[in-house]
C-alpha cells in the first residue's frame, strides 16, 4: 500500500533530507536480529536482518499513518513531536521496499 496523501501536514515540516536516523542493528544471542531506530522509538525483532529491516519499515508505516489520523495529539507531545521529519519522508517514500532501502544506508551494526 502507499501513503502519499499529506496535504494536511505542515508545509514548513522538514523531511529527514537533512536530518538522519540511526538505524541500529543487533545481532541478539539467540541469533535473532533486532533493528531500530532511536529518534522514532521505534524497533523490530526478526530471524534474518533483512526480515527484521523489512518489519521495522512496515511498523514505521503503521506508525506514520497513526500520526497522521491523530495529528494535532501527536505533533502537539513533546515526546513525539520530534517524528515529524521521519514521519513526512515515510509518506514522501510510500511503501516498506523505499523506507528499507533507505534504513539501509544509515545502518550500524552493534555488538551487544
Amino acid at each position: 500500500m502507499e501513503y502519499t496523501d499529506i496535504k494536511h501536514i505542515n508545509n514548513n515540516a522538514k523531511t529527514c533530507d537533512g536530518d538522519k536516523c540511526s538505524v541500529s542493528i543487533m545481532h541478539e544471542k539467540d541469533g535473532s536480529y533486532t533493528v531500530a531506530i532511536d529518534e522514532m522509538d521505534i524497533a523490530e525483532n526478526a530471524d534474518t536482518e533483512e526480515r527484521a529491516l523489512i518489519k521495522l519499515a512496515a511498523s514505521i508505516l503503521d506508525y506514520a499513518m497513526e500520526y497522521y489520523d491523530n495529528y494535532h495529539l501527536y505533533n502537539g507531545s513533546s515526546n513525539r513531536s520530534g517524528h515529524l521529519p521521519y514521519v513526512t519522508k515515510a509518506f514522501l517514500l510510500g511503501n516498506a521496499e523505499r523506507i528499507r532501502d533507505e534504513m539501509m544506508e544509515h545502518k550500524q551494526h552493534l555488538k551487544i
